[in-house]
């Protein structure tokens, strides 16, 4: 791949989530690569930065809104513009059937999202606006980056490789966050599940039933609480627990204080 298109394809990767800047500039810096001076380091990762914040601009909900984008479609529209970007690859055959013009380039963006698509595609003048403004900027882009040096091709391959790792943690510390549940589904999750030493053995005549926690503490077995500093004792721990374990969404936590095994 060119230097051109690779500068492109850096740039939609760093759209993506990949981050660069004057400590990733000072990190290429001190490593010893012959033929790549300070300065072609500085430049790439000055274009890099300059064409991924013009293209967030154009993926903003300020500049959807100006378009005239419903303003309940405009995540929907930036979303699917940028799971494009990881899956659409900007080559020199691209770069040369598009002429520079950027209805060429907006048109072979949108044939590849049809693809991906399979054809079922909702929003289609939406995403055909946001893919219009883009490619208008990928045309700017690609004038820019023919100002490159092509000597320092090794640096836009070595920025890349950054580009994806940064894309893949990003993707994984996402997915890791999608898993952690709340307190509260913890606790409603553990109040409705099998006991501890519930084991469906089969010499136990009762294999196969389950008992719950919730089975456990019946309503009539529900011990009186005083709350806080209160005088008075209560006894509606029932509908406290029901409170706090199933209808509180906000992570609140409940501490119970009293003997070993209550």
């Amino acid at each position: 791949m060119g230097i051109v298109a690779s500068a492109i394809s850096a740039v939609l990767k760093s759209v993506l989530g990949g981050k660069l800047g004057s400590g990733l500039t000072r990190e290429l810096i001190g490593i010893s690569i012959d033929g790549i001076s300070e300065k072609g380091i500085k430049d790439i990762t000055n274009f890099i930065n300059s064409g991924r914040s013009k293209i967030e601009h154009i993926l903003s909900r300020e500049n959807m809104e100006s378009m005239n984008i419903p303003e309940d479609r405009i995540d929907y529209v930036i979303a699917e513009i940028k799971d494009l970007f990881s899956k659409i690859s900007i080559t020199d055959d691209v770069i040369r059937n598009c002429r520079y013009d950027s209805s060429k380039l907006k048109e072979f963006m949108w044939n590849k999202y049809a693809v991906y698509k399979n054809e079922y595609i909702e929003h289609e003048r939406d995403i055909k606006k946001g893919l219009f403004s883009v490619s208008e900027v990928l045309i700017e882009l690609i004038s820019e980056s023919e100002k490159l040096n092509a000597d320092n091709q090794i640096i836009l391959e070595f920025l890349q490789m950054i580009l994806i790792q940064n894309q893949e943690n990003s993707a994984k510390n996402k997915d890791k966050k999608q898993k952690v549940k709340s307190r509260t589904e913890e606790y409603a999750a553990k109040w409705n599940a099998n006991m501890f030493l519930n084991n469906f053995d089969e010499w136990d005549e009762n294999a196969g039933i389950s008992v719950k926690l919730s089975d456990v503490y019946i309503e009539e077995h529900l011990p009186h609480f005083i709350w806080g500093n209160n005088k008075k004792e209560s006894d509606n721990l029932k509908e406290l627990l029901l409170k706090y374990v199933v209808e509180k969404n906000e992570n609140k936590m409940l501490l119970i204080l009293g003997q070993p095994g209550i």
